[in-house]
C-alpha cells in the first residue's frame, strides 16, 4: 500500500499499525536499501500529518 497526499481526516489509527507492522517485519528481517528507507520515510509523514489533523481539529 503506497500512500501518496492522504486526505488528512481519512488517516487514522489503522494506517499508522499497518505502516508499523511492516516496519516490524522488515526490521526482523534486516532488509536494506530503499525499501525500508522508504517504509519509515512514509511512516514519518503519515505521523506528521496526522498529529497536524489532530491539533487542528481540536483548536477548531
Amino acid at each position: 500500500m503506497i500512500l501518496t497526499k492522504p486526505n488528512l481526516l481519512e488517516v487514522d489509527e489503522g494506517v499508522l499499525t499497518d505502516i508499523s507492522l511492516s516496519l516490524q517485519k522488515y526490521d526482523t528481517q534486516k532488509v536494506r536499501g530503499a525499501n525500508l528507507s522508504f517504509l519509515k520515510t512514509q511512516k514519518a509523514h503519515i505521523d506528521q500529518k496526522f498529529y497536524q489533523a489532530k491539533e487542528e481539529t481540536f483548536k477548531g
